[in-house]
């Protein structure tokens, strides 16, 4: 469950953190945006959820503590 990553180009949605919790992954990331879905719902099953995923720049919206800057 700990060494899981979601990756996607597409917007950060209510139904891909839905398949990131069926599948037991704990962080998901995108090159794109979260939605406001996507936030609560990462936010409430403890998924750390990461938008404009750029070299050593991104978004982290919930859940930091998975992440080491």
């Amino acid at each position: 469950f700990d060494n899981k990553i979601l990756t996607s180009t597409g917007r950060l949605t209510g139904d891909s953190v839905l398949k990131a919790v069926r599948a037991q992954i704990p962080i998901v990331a995108s090159l794109s945006a979260a939605i406001e879905s996507g936030i609560r719902l990462a936010d409430s099953y403890g998924i750390t959820l990461i938008g404009f995923v750029r070299g050593k720049k991104m978004n982290i919206y919930t859940h930091p503590k998975r992440i080491n800057l």
